[in-house]
Parts: structure tokens; sequence; C-alpha cells
């Protein structure tokens, strides 16, 4: 039997990045794509997405990994756009599995804009469904285009609000309202995503479950209803990673002035 956990993981704070894409220097917003219009881009998303990423997607996620899957059906009885809330804790599964799990719905994912800088594929991501957050100002335009677009298409726009992946992670790090705003405003379902880690004789496995839909409260303000949404997602999500019982890597949080 394997021994875990694997490592521990000393963090300083929970916005630390242990892969240390942070410290690296970010792609210019001229180099990020987004997705565009036209017969010619449409072709190319189809075949990229549907042709190669999505079989990848279904290998990786039912026969390689063998995921248990829980709570799917909820997602085929919702005709329009949602959101996806998930825990960010699996770089392969967190980027590919979801589009198996709206199929056959697209599903376009929020990621940071160094993604755009891996060799080869960080040129085609923005045709594999990539909406890159905004480094400034001017950005956020583009960005609040990019989701509205893909929810009046009809798909789903994945968001991992803890921000940096924390591999094999166990618990949920806390997270704000922020991106929970665009659900918030333009009312639509949202649905929570966990994916939580178990034991077994070999090692371990993965469960995921689909908790929701939970709705925006369109009588409070699109802030407070952000707000009221979060902590709606965010305790459904807690109660899920409870579920988990292995330590793959340990993640220990600094607190400000303590010694290692």
């Amino acid at each position: 039997m394997k021994k875990y956990p694997k490592r521990t993981v000393i963090c300083e704070g929970y916005d630390f990045d242990p892969n240390g894409l942070s410290d690296k220097k970010k792609k210019k917003s001229a180099t990020v794509r987004y997705e565009k219009d036209g017969k010619s881009e449409k072709l190319k998303r189809a075949i990229l997405y549907r042709g190669i990423a999505t079989p990848i997607a279904f290998i990786y996620s039912r026969l390689i990994k063998k995921e248990k899957i829980y709570g799917k059906e909820k997602l085929k009885g919702i005709e329009g756009g949602y959101f996806l809330f998930g825990n960010h804790t699996n770089a392969a599964a967190d980027a590919l599995c979801p589009g198996t799990y709206t199929y056959p719905k697209y599903a376009d994912t929020v990621v940071n804009p160094e993604n755009y800088s891996v060799p080869v594929i960080g040129r085609f991501i923005h045709r594999l469904g990539a909406i890159p957050t905004p480094e400034g100002l001017r950005d956020v335009k583009r960005y609040k285009e990019a989701i509205t677009r893909s929810i009046s298409l009809g798909r789903a726009v994945v968001i991992y609000p803890e921000g940096h992946l924390w591999q094999y992670a166990r618990d949920l790090r806390p997270f704000g309202a922020s991106p929970f705003l665009y659900a918030a405003s333009l009312s639509v379902p949202s649905f929570a995503m966990t994916r939580v880690y178990k034991r077994k004789k070999s090692g371990f496995y993965t469960e995921v479950y689909i908790d929701g839909p939970f709705y925006p409260d369109v009588e409070l303000p699109p802030s407070l209803a952000a707000r009221k949404l979060c902590e709606t997602v965010r305790g459904a999500m807690k109660e899920r990673c409870r579920l988990s019982d292995i330590d793959i890597i340990k993640y220990i949080v600094k607190k400000e002035g303590e010694d290692e």
C-alpha cells in the first residue's frame, strides 16, 4: 500500500500558489485571445473541442481515472446557460472533465492568463473554451462580454473561485463573492461541482458531486445576491469536501507571524 501523504506543503496563506505561476511573468493582454465569431472559427472550435478534446476527456475521466460522478443528471434539465463552480484541486481533471459532465453543452472555463504561455496548446485554448481573467481594467469589458456570450449561447461557464491550484487538496479554501457576480446579474442557475478524494487499498480514487441548481435572489441588488449565492454554493461544496478521507498532499497554512 502506498504511503500518504506523499509530501507536505507549507502555504503562506490561502492565496499561496504552490505551482509558482504567480511568480512568472504574465503574457501581455495583446497575446490573450478570446473566441471569435464566424463560420471558420466555429468549425475550428468544433474540430478541436468536439473532435479531439471531448473524446480525450471521456477516456481520461471514464476509462483511465474511472471517476464516480453523482448528480450529473441535474445539469440535463437546464435549457439555457449556467455556471458551474468547482474546487481547484486537480490540474488535468479540472481542465478536461467538466465538458464531460455538461455534455452535450459546451463548457467554457475561466482561466489564468498564464495558461496562454503553455507551449503549443496555449495558442489554441481559446478554441477549447478558455476565458482569460482580466489583467487590467481594459480587459474587464472583454471578459464580461465573453462570459455573457457563453451564457447567451446556452453553454456552461466553469469557474474555480479558489483561484490557485492546490493539487489533491481535501479542504475547501476561502473565496469571495466576486466570481458569483455574473451569475447574479445574469439571473441564471449555478451548480457546485466538488471533487473529493477517497482511500482504497491500492491508493485513492475520486468522486465528483454536482449540487444545485442554486438561483440568485432577484429581489436583492446584484452585489448582495452574489454574496448570498456564494455562501450557498460554498456551503454545498464544504459539505461535500468532508467526504474526502485521505491526504495525498498535506497543506499546512501558516498564520501571519508564525514560524515553520
